[in-house]
């Protein structure tokens, strides 16, 4: 049972001396306060503004997931730039590097190694 903002509940009403529970969509409103029951769920009105909050918050989150991974990325992308005879370990140890710093600063690090390979045969 959902109570609105004053402790009425929204999903019951009195039938003939009996209370009858009914399962009401979201969009219903309390006979008694006019709230819906998501403004009774989360007790305050849900506006434009707040739509707006929601929105920018995702936009937020996203453009930081972008920046992650970009950056977990970037040892392996400046390896295999610079040809690096091991760019394929250095491209995984900068994502795995995630899990604690120093590795993928190890990484960042390997992918500038000078890359002289000298074959001696």
């Amino acid at each position: 049972m959902v109570f609105c903002g004053m402790a009425k509940p929204i999903h019951t009403r009195q039938i003939a001396d009996e209370t009858t529970v009914v399962d009401a969509p979201l969009s219903t409103t309390c006979e008694w306060c006019g709230w819906s029951v998501m403004e009774a769920l989360l007790g305050f009105h849900v506006g434009f503004w707040d739509y707006v909050t929601f929105a920018a918050m995702f936009v937020i989150a996203a453009a930081f997931l972008v920046v992650v991974i970009l950056i977990l990325g970037l040892p392996g992308r400046i390896a295999i730039a610079r040809n690096h005879p091991e760019a394929d370990a250095i491209y995984a140890m900068g994502w795995v590097g995630f899990l604690a710093i120093v590795p993928w600063i190890q990484a960042f690090i390997w992918a500038f190694k000078p890359t002289t390979v000298v074959d001696i045969r």
